[in-house]
């Protein structure tokens, strides 16, 4: 339960900034989610690049002893296919996964 919080937790403070969305919302963790990041917002640091060929998204989730210390997916740097986001041709950019599955999660 502590993991599945956190990860909520974790979603909800991107999703307040405005330039990331996730649908549906909310959502379940053993349910499909679209996390979708419009490049081109004002409100992100992703607005000084410029016509990417690929995006990725390095995420992770923990506990309230260590929130960002395990279940992280994604290699840092890589381009290696792990997290790679589809270009929707609008500037946004999403990747559609099941929490649960993604993130090697078992209940606690």
């Amino acid at each position: 339960m502590k993991k599945i919080t956190l990860l909520f937790l974790m979603l909800f403070s991107i999703i307040s900034l405005g330039q990331v969305t996730i649908t549906p919302n909310p959502f379940e963790v053993d349910q499909s989610i679209t996390i979708t990041v419009d490049i081109n917002s004002s409100a992100t640091n992703c607005n000084s690049i410029s016509n990417p060929s690929k995006v990725y998204l390095h995420s992770g989730i923990g506990d309230d002893n260590d929130p960002w210390g395990f279940n992280v997916v994604g290699n840092w740097g890589q381009d290696d296919g792990v997290g790679e986001m589809t270009n929707n041709g609008n500037g946004t950019w999403s990747i559609t996964f099941v929490p649960e599955t993604y993130y090697s999660l078992s209940a606690a």
